[in-house]
């Protein structure tokens, strides 16, 4: 199984679809088909966490939280 290292400007790119979107979407897919890995540290994601509320507010910076909790993305929160 193949495993991918995560850090924020990874989810930052596919949240404001810049370069680099696409391929983080396939990587998110396959994980999500039990296909890979995806490891991505605490501090990284609260990093995306607050460029979500700077740029986003509150309430979008939380439903991104929620969706990645979820149990399909457990695997990235380490």
């Amino acid at each position: 199984m193949k495993r991918y290292v995560f850090d924020a400007n990874a989810l930052i790119a596919l949240l404001q679809d810049e370069p680099g979107a696409e391929k983080v979407a396939d990587v998110l897919n396959s994980a999500y088909k039990g296909e890979s890995e995806i490891i991505m540290h605490k501090a990284n994601f609260l990093e995306v966490y607050y460029d979500a509320y700077r740029y986003r507010g509150k309430e979008q910076a939380d439903l991104m939280w929620a969706e990645v909790k979820n149990a399909q993305f457990k695997s990235m929160i380490r």
